[in-house]
């Protein structure tokens, strides 16, 4: 074999394997680009409806006490602009609970948000009763029924909304150290590459 063709099976081979470290490279990178994704647009996004979960109920609490008091001021155009604000940050838990659910992917965030799901449920069929009282000129059995019984569920939803935010601050934390462990493979992977072609 002559020395050109020696220098161009050499050239060959170098190509060669550069286009296949090129494409190992490339699919080191896909694999990052997915972790990244699973770390802020997957678990990023459940620890803040967990907090904006937590936000709300806290805010369906407050108005639901004004609703009480408003009928004990006998003020039927405030309470019945309380309750429009009942009803719509109701829909508000309702939409941040249905993004959580194919967002919840493990079990123990699963678990806490069915707990924090049956405890809106029965959130809102004691409020019916609430606002029915209400309606009757009782605010005294209405604020009963929110002592007694509506006031253990918000504490549990607050519970369970703040476990859930947590374990996905632990999880983010995992997935963005998978994500930085999978980059600096790539940049292992890109250095040997150059050695190898040198």
């Amino acid at each position: 074999m002559s020395a050109i063709a020696k220098l161009r099976l050499s050239a060959w081979l170098v190509a060669g394997v550069i286009a296949i470290s090129a494409v190992f490279t490339i699919h080191l990178g896909h694999s990052m680009d997915q972790s990244f994704d699973i770390a802020i647009n997957r678990t990023a996004r459940t620890l803040q409806l967990g907090a904006e979960i937590n936000a709300i109920r806290s805010d369906m609490y407050e108005i639901q006490r004004n609703v009480v008091l408003s009928v004990y001021k006998q003020d039927s155009t405030l309470t019945n602009s309380l309750k429009t604000q009942f009803e719509s940050l109701s829909k508000g838990m309702k939409a941040k609970l249905e993004e959580a659910q194919p967002l919840t992917t493990d079990p123990e965030g699963k678990k806490l948000l069915s707990s924090i799901q049956s405890g809106f449920d029965q959130w809102q069929q004691q409020y019916q009763e609430v606002a029915r009282l209400c309606d009757a000129g009782d605010p005294t059995s209405a604020q009963q029924i929110s002592a007694e019984k509506i006031a253990p569920i918000y504490s549990g939803i607050g519970d369970s909304a703040e476990k859930l935010h947590k374990v996905y601050g632990g999880l983010l934390a995992q997935a963005a150290q998978n994500a930085a462990s999978q980059y600096t493979a790539t940049l292992w992977t890109t250095a040997a590459v150059v050695l190898i072609s040198a």
